[in-house]
């Protein structure tokens, strides 16, 4: 299994949730951080995700969202239910593939 650093998850986590219409705030904090915008992934599936999804460096767009979103955005990948953005983020950061490995399969409340 390939090293993976002790704090990758937290670097991963830095930029944390920002709302879709506030992109000064994604790039404040991306700059803050010292994460490149060619390095933050924005996932999203509503109109209102178009702006973040064109800023980001990487971006993916729930199958399950409207055309124009799914236009807007780098790659579509399957739906919520069907842990799209599980598959997005392994696409953008396959380093962080052995963390989920590593925490094993999802449990589910049925």
């Amino acid at each position: 299994m390939p090293s993976v650093p002790d704090d990758l998850f937290e670097q991963f986590l830095a930029l944390g949730y920002v709302a879709p219409d506030d992109l000064k705030e994604m790039k404040e904090r991306s700059s803050a951080l010292g994460i490149p915008l060619a390095e933050v992934a924005a996932i999203g599936d509503a109109r209102n995700d178009i702006p973040m999804l064109r800023l980001a460096g990487r971006s993916a767009a729930m199958a399950h969202a409207r055309p124009e979103v799914r236009e807007a955005a780098d790659l579509v990948v399957p739906s919520n239910s069907e842990e799209g953005a599980l598959e997005a983020l392994d696409r953008f950061y396959p380093s962080l593939a052995p963390l989920a490995v590593a925490a094993g399969p999802a449990t589910r409340e049925a």
